[in-house]
């Protein structure tokens, strides 16, 4: 279904949207736990990592993995390859920047319409990996935007969602 399609997406940004419970979390849990390294995963405010922190404990059989002053998830993967995933938010203009120089081999926004494009567009800039093997990219997820200034998924995602663009893409 629509979680495998983007999945396994070559696209270096995904976009998934959709409604409250149509597994946009899971899909970037499953993400980070089964084809990523070091990750990054967003909310526009802390308190929203409780039930992402929870989902993660529950996929991985307890909280074992989890540094809760750091608010990091480290475990080996049954391929062997270790994982850290860092949980994040950026609830203020500028906090943003307490992530810079931090390499990111998969950043997620959970719910990128709550957040400030240029927030996301900064931490996009640390997407990177020195392992030649491990794909980079970014997951963007989001509900329709309840606020003009979470517009801007919208506008980003045009060639894909406005079909009177003037230059579409093509799905996928």
């Amino acid at each position: 279904g629509p979680q495998t399609m983007a999945l396994n997406s070559a696209a270096d940004i995904t976009g998934f949207g959709g409604a409250a419970g149509g597994g946009k979390t899971d899909l970037a849990i499953g993400l980070a736990i089964t084809q990523h390294r070091r990750v990054g995963l967003f909310r526009q405010n802390g308190t929203e990592l409780v039930g992402i922190n929870d989902r993660v404990a529950q996929l991985l059989g307890g909280r074992d993995a989890f540094n809760g002053a750091d608010k990091i998830w480290r475990f080996r993967r049954y391929d062997g390859a270790e994982v850290q995933i860092e949980l994040g938010s950026f609830p203020n203009v500028g906090d943003e920047v307490k992530y810079q120089g931090r390499p990111h081999d998969l950043l997620i926004f959970d719910e990128a319409s709550n957040m400030r494009e240029s927030s996301v567009r900064f931490l996009l800039g640390w997407l990177r990996t020195t392992d030649r093997d491990q794909r980079c990219r970014a997951l963007m997820t989001f509900n329709p935007p309840t606020s003009s200034e979470g517009r801007w998924v919208v506008s980003f995602f045009a060639p894909w969602l406005d079909r009177s663009h003037p230059r579409p893409a093509k799905p996928g």
